[in-house]
């Protein structure tokens, strides 16, 4: 055989293989890629939630509610927790109340708050004297029949909030009730300054989980 003829089928030979080569790497191309064995759990359902804190207030007779709203907090002038009367030395007036949970979670912290304490003139007063009457007159807060709090209105303001929680011994339960007595007195060694004057509190009562 020639040298011609045996380099021109040398490039048969090379062409073919090439050619080969090349429909493999064509056929390996549009072959789908197989995954190894799986194993696989989904959880399609999954749910959180969250739970309600609501406090209710009512008087002794339970005739008057206040409760708060969705958005934690409500504003109630219905029951006074002073008893509105004028005292007189030595005098004092008892104010009942009952808190209640009424969400459906514990409330891991209970506490009281006095907040601002100002004296004025009393309505209708037909003299007025001038006494500070924030400074004299006291407040003592009971829960279920244990002392939370004592001391001056002024004193009630200036001080921390009061925790009645460690007080009652436990988180506050859904639909438990806490009785509590509110007493306003006058001391006894009371003077003309303090006649014919006011004073006005605001209380804040707060739940927390």
């Amino acid at each position: 055989m020639s040298k011609a003829n045996n380099y021109f089928q040398r490039q048969r030979i090379g062409l073919a293989v090439v050619g080969g080569i090349m429909t493999l790497m064509v056929a390996f191309s549009l072959t789908p890629t197989f995954a190894g064995v799986v194993a696989t759990i989904t959880n399609s359902v999954n749910n959180a939630s969250t739970g309600t804190l609501v406090m209710e207030e009512k008087n002794q007779d339970g005739t008057v509610t206040c409760t708060t709203t969705g958005t934690g907090s409500a504003t109630c002038a219905t029951i006074n927790k002073y008893g509105g009367q004028a005292l007189v030395p030595g005098g004092s007036t008892d104010t009942t109340v009952k808190i209640t949970n009424k969400g459906s979670i514990a409330a891991s912290a209970f506490t009281v708050k006095g907040g601002t304490c100002t004296t004025e003139n009393a309505p209708g007063a037909s003299v007025s004297g001038t006494g500070n009457l924030c400074s004299k007159m006291t407040v003592t807060i009971r829960a279920n029949g244990t002392q939370v709090w004592s001391g001056t209105a002024e004193a009630f303001q200036q001080a921390a909030a009061q925790d009645i929680k460690t007080v009652v011994g436990h988180p506050i339960a859904p639909n438990e009730t806490v009785t509590l007595v509110i007493t306003a007195a006058l001391p006894a060694n009371t003077d003309a300054s303090f006649q014919g004057r006011q004073i006005s509190q605001p209380i804040t009562w707060q739940f927390s989980a």
